[in-house]
């Protein structure tokens, strides 16, 4: 049996692609962490796993490293083939202005 964790291996991207939408010019982009919640359903082998993504949301908050930055959110929940919920992961990008991050010394 393969602990529940198991399921980031399976995605590509380690399941974080649905928080990265679109492209800003001018602006970096960095991991910004994930929450995991898990069901009852274990991952056996030769278990099959799906995943469904989406978009969550995002906002814009001023920070003192890089001025107006953007927090976006994106969900992948994780069933084996016989639809039984595995997992779910809601993973955070951050996207920053790279200039201004330069001009306050980061």
């Amino acid at each position: 049996v393969a602990p529940q964790s198991f399921a980031v291996c399976c995605d590509v991207g380690h399941g974080a692609g649905p928080a990265i939408v679109g492209n800003i010019p001018g602006t970096h982009m960095i991991f910004g962490g994930d929450e995991w919640w898990f069901g009852t359903a274990r991952i056996y082998p030769g278990d099959r796993l799906r995943m469904r993504r989406r978009f969550v949301d995002y906002k814009v908050t001023d920070t003192k490293f890089a001025g107006p930055t953007m927090f976006s959110r994106g969900e992948t929940v994780y069933v084996n083939q016989r639809g039984d919920f595995v997992a779910k992961q809601w993973s955070t990008a951050v996207r920053y202005l790279a200039e201004e991050a330069r001009k306050r010394g980061f």
